[in-house]
């Protein structure tokens, strides 16, 4: 979590539960805590039951977190919510076999990232409208068009479909 924090880089957490104060997320053994100050969409001027009922529908889902504050004395780990990233799993559409090195790219971003051994990669992106580029050797490139708001995780799968090879005549 200290790496994170100092890194900036960003957590998908579960929503485990709520109290008065905020949302419970679970992180490896432990739990961490997001603040009602932090969560996006719960304005602070709610009745308590109204707060309640926003809180305890958010149990089960899952959030792009970042690490705001970690006190190993006080056994305290802080996130923020509502930091927007978009992650998915590149795969070869024939195969299902995982694609590694692809680059997917946010050109209005200027924002480019690859996907790793297992075809996953993930991206922190400000809230906004994107065409995403997805290509890899050989492999004939896709264009998506993404919304991400505040808050979001946008998780996109991507199947590409091998060129088609020249034969020489």
């Amino acid at each position: 979590a200290e790496q994170m924090m100092e890194s900036g880089e960003l957590y998908e957490g579960e929503i485990a539960g709520f109290n008065r104060g905020g949302l419970i997320v679970k992180f490896g053994k432990i739990r961490g805590f997001i603040p009602a100050s932090q969560i996006v969409g719960l304005p602070r001027r709610m009745r308590d039951d109204q707060r309640r009922n926003r809180m305890e529908a958010m149990i089960g889902e899952k959030v792009g977190l970042k690490v705001i504050e970690v006190d190993r004395m006080r056994r305290r780990l802080i996130f923020s919510s509502g930091v927007p990233f978009a992650k998915g799993v590149l795969k070869d559409a024939r195969t299902g076999d995982p694609i590694e090195d692809a680059r997917v790219f946010l050109p209005a971003a200027g924002l480019s990232v690859r996907s790793d051994a297992q075809g996953a990669f993930s991206a922190t992106v400000k809230p906004g409208r994107y065409k995403v580029l997805i290509s890899a050797k050989g492999y004939r490139t896709q264009v998506k068009k993404v919304r991400i708001r505040n808050g979001d995780v946008v998780i996109f799968n991507v199947d590409l479909t091998q060129k088609r090879r020249r034969r020489n005549r």
